[in-house]
């Protein structure tokens, strides 16, 4: 026997090994998501004033020598409890190999935190925004410490401002601040800069090569956003659409591909709707322009990441131009609204960073529960928008899919989704148009 022959010989058993053991498996890698923290530093109001006094730094210990309260329940925003309980088990649900980042869809101060703050340092406009800055970077200094560093990707909600509930300021002074208390933006001069002027940034992925978040504030294409505080003229929601198809287009040319990051997601609240009065998020001019951005560079995007709801649910963005576009809309850490208190840890795909599968675990009855994965829950082989269309339609069709989906939608509390109204939701999962909305929900 040559030695050629020999080599082939003793290699022969490995190789019918490998072929039989299959492709390699795809990398995976792991993320937190988070979404509508609320926190409220004015839950305990003995400690506030020397919360208004100390630096942000200075919060910590002064959190931990407070009188001890429970996690607070139904009605009530984020109170110190409740946040340190959701960063332990979100720690814990992370494992060994922790998370690869963490991802905030918005809103990190409580509901009405201009008003409350005025009973403890009254109308004093910088203080107010020294106050809010100090909350915020507080919430992402403890994100940070809990989870070692892990690069956190934060887009503002309609709370996050130093004016009023869905009045965001471009170029605020707290934008500025709030770039500051984000080490990933920080690091990024041209970041850094285009968050402190209207709260949008690109950050290449810390894992997947020739991959970009641009996050986006979509507050300014809410219909309830209002410019009270002034921005000095012109339309801050053109500019903002402006600045995300400039990105886009850049990564197209770079061969780059994005997810995109925001707080308010596109189409109808269906709480809100009715089938003769769809209720929709956005102002109709930037969603027609945002859709036909979508459709434009379909190829280029891979996810979307959304909150606002406060609840567990999803939207998709037809295109035909590449695949559709999935928005995961993450459940709320705030019980405000009556959900439980809930986080995501999402699985995805480290070579093209397409989210493949996500666990949700849910504060239930005093103690936090793993309350679904969604292959499992509802038998799809991967989170994507084909599985989720698939979904969508089945939740119309009723039966378990529409019981789980009213379940979870809450994360274990009590469901506004009933056998007379699923259809709103379901519709509004994947119909983003007025007209399609209608004829979804046979009103055509």
């Amino acid at each position: 026997m040559s030695a050629r022959q020999w080599r082939a010989a003793a290699l022969a058993p490995l190789l019918l090994l490998i072929a039989a053991a299959g492709p390699a498996p795809v990398p995976t890698g792991q993320f937190l998501a988070l979404s509508d923290v609320h926190f409220d530093p004015f839950a305990d109001a003995a400690i506030v004033p020397r919360l208004i006094a100390a630096e942000a730094e200075e919060w910590p210990a002064i959190f931990a020598a407070s009188k001890p309260a429970p996690p607070v329940g139904a009605g009530s925003d984020t109170n110190y409890a409740l946040f340190e309980s959701t960063l332990r088990q979100a720690e814990a649900a992370g494992g060994r190999g922790g998370y690869d980042f963490v991802l905030v869809t918005g809103d990190l101060l409580r509901h009405d935190f201009e008003e409350t703050f005025a009973k403890y340092g009254g109308s004093d406009r910088q203080k107010l925004q020294a106050f809010a800055a100090k909350t915020v970077a507080y919430v992402n200094r403890a994100i940070e410490r809990r989870f070692r560093g892990a690069p956190l990707i934060e887009a503002l909600g309609n709370n996050d401002n130093d004016c009023g509930d869905y009045e965001p300021r471009p170029g605020s002074p707290l934008l500025a601040a709030i770039a500051r208390s984000l080490p990933a933006v920080g690091a990024d001069p041209q970041a850094e800069r285009d968050f402190a002027a209207g709260g949008n940034y690109a950050l290449r992925h810390p894992k997947v090569a020739d991959h970009l978040f641009l996050v986006v504030d979509s507050v300014y294409w809410s219909t309830r956003y209002k410019d009270s505080c002034g921005t000095g003229g012109g339309d801050p929601g053109s500019a903002q659409l402006a600045w995300l198809e400039w990105q886009l287009f850049r990564a197209r040319l770079r061969g780059q591909t994005a997810s995109l990051v925001m707080h308010i997601p596109p189409g109808f609240n269906p709480y809100e709707s009715t089938a003769a009065k769809p209720a929709p998020f956005w102002v109709d001019s930037y969603r027609d322009r945002f859709l036909a951005l979508a459709e434009a560079y379909a190829p280029v995007l891979v996810a979307g990441y959304a909150g606002h709801t406060h609840m567990d649910d999803f939207r998709v963005v037809p295109t035909t131009a590449g695949p559709s576009l999935p928005i995961r809309i993450t459940p709320s850490v705030t019980p405000l609204f009556g959900n439980n208190p809930s986080f995501t840890v999402m699985r995805y795909g480290r070579t093209d960073a397409r989210p493949l599968d996500y666990t949700t675990f849910a504060y239930q009855g005093g103690t936090w529960r793993r309350e679904y994965d969604f292959s499992k829950a509802y038998g799809y082989p991967a989170y994507s928008a084909a599985g989720l269309t698939a979904l969508s339609a089945a939740i119309r069709s009723g039966g378990a899919a529409r019981a789980s989906y009213g379940k979870y939608y809450t994360s274990g509390a009590t469901s506004p989704v009933t056998a007379g109204n699923a259809a709103l939701y379901a519709c509004a999962q994947t119909e983003l148009q007025p007209d399609a909305f209608a004829a979804c929900l046979g009103r055509d």
